[in-house]
């Protein structure tokens, strides 16, 4: 189950990129509405669309967080301050830094957000993460498999029993010596909900990449790979998307850096990988922990 991703040749200026079009779609009695009659099973084609954000200003709070989280204390008693400092602070402990892109992320589960963020943005990681275990309900049921399995071959993740992560991401553009911003790779789990407003963002969709940009008053989704291998062999397969960021350009003093967020929904650890097919027959493929080894093989062929 190692993983080959056919792409062409990646791209380097975003501006180049035709738009991608995004299906939009809202949650109603925890119900995904899509705004086309089609719009569901496009997006679940695509891999990818916008969710209506359900409280845009408890968003403001995540936007000013992963605006100003990498950036050094100024001790000047302002809110923004109060964002600041993380990366130096809990660095080699929920800080990384990569060292083939420019992306700086700070990473951590949902037992450790209370401790160390403010509490109108622990409020919004809580709220992605209940929607994007709606999402994940929704996609279940409209493969058509018996809720009473969902627990089973999610291992956890629909329960919120998975495990479970939330990323803010800083794409360092005085790292001009890096090809990328990130790399092009697809999420282990199965389901994203995503938070940028800024360019850079690229997915490959039939053999082309395309730019996704963020809207306001929505989050990205994009499904990850372990629903593309519960989904494959249904009559609605998932689409695992492929996506990564371009390599940013040195900002102007007076622009920010590229910042993202995003939730992650996972089996949990000690669970497995399921294979789902019409008629209701359900196939054990293999351990989580062997999954992610396979995650060290990874390929991309041009």
């Amino acid at each position: 189950m190692s993983n080959v991703i056919i792409s062409p040749e990646i791209p380097q200026d975003i501006n180049g990129l035709e738009e991608f079009k995004m299906q939009k779609a809202e949650v109603k009695d925890d119900k995904l509405v899509f705004k086309d009659a089609n719009g569901f099973g496009q997006a679940l084609s695509d891999g990818v669309f916008l969710i209506k954000i359900p409280d845009t200003d408890l968003a403001k709070h995540g936007d000013l967080f992963r605006n100003n989280f990498y950036l050094n204390k100024l001790n000047d008693n302002s809110i923004e301050d109060e964002y600041r400092g993380f990366k130096q602070l809990y660095l080699n402990r929920f800080a990384f830094l990569s060292k083939n892109t420019q992306v700086e992320y700070l990473s951590m589960p949902p037992q450790y957000w209370s401790q160390y963020y403010p509490q109108q943005v622990v409020k919004l990681l809580e709220q992605m993460l209940d929607l994007a275990i709606v999402v994940l309900k929704n996609v279940l049921r409209k493969v058509g498999i018996d809720e009473k399995h969902w627990d089973l071959v999610t291992s956890g993740a629909c329960s919120r029993n998975g495990f479970e992560t939330a990323t803010f991401n800083h794409y360092n553009s005085k790292r001009q010596d890096i090809k990328l911003g990130s790399s092009v790779h697809q999420d282990a789990g199965f389901c994203t909900i995503l938070r940028c407003t800024q360019p850079g963002l690229m997915v490959l969709i039939n053999n082309q990449y395309y730019a996704v940009n963020g809207e306001e008053g929505y989050f990205v989704v994009n499904f990850g790979r372990n629903l593309e291998y519960l989904t494959n062999k249904s009559k609605t397969p998932v689409k695992g998307c492929v996506h990564g960021v371009i390599k940013m350009p040195k900002s102007n003093p007076d622009e920010p850096d590229r910042t993202s967020l995003a939730v992650f929904t996972n089996p949990k650890h000690d669970g497995g990988i399921y294979s789902y097919e019409e008629g209701g027959k359900i196939t054990f493929l293999r351990s989580i922990p062997d999954f992610y080894e396979t995650l060290k093989t990874d390929r991309i062929i041009k």
